[in-house]
């Protein structure tokens, strides 16, 4: 690790912590979650997050069913 590359990943650390709170204020404030938050549709996001059900840019191919 050299200083530039410590600063640069401290400012991409600085703007996903602006990222999640500018969501977390936009559905504090009413919006609702699909324009609160930023997409990130790639595979291996979207079968983690719990909203692949009804997001509209999903990239998970996985249904999910009631036994």
């Amino acid at each position: 690790m050299d200083d530039v590359s410590l600063e640069k990943s401290l400012q991409e650390f600085d703007t996903v912590v602006g990222d999640i709170e500018g969501s977390i204020i936009n559905e504090v404030d009413g919006q609702v979650i699909q324009t609160s938050w930023k997409t990130n549709p790639d595979k291996r996001t979207c079968d983690a997050c719990d909203y692949k059900t009804f997001c509209k840019s999903s990239a998970s191919k996985k249904k999910l069913t009631v036994p």
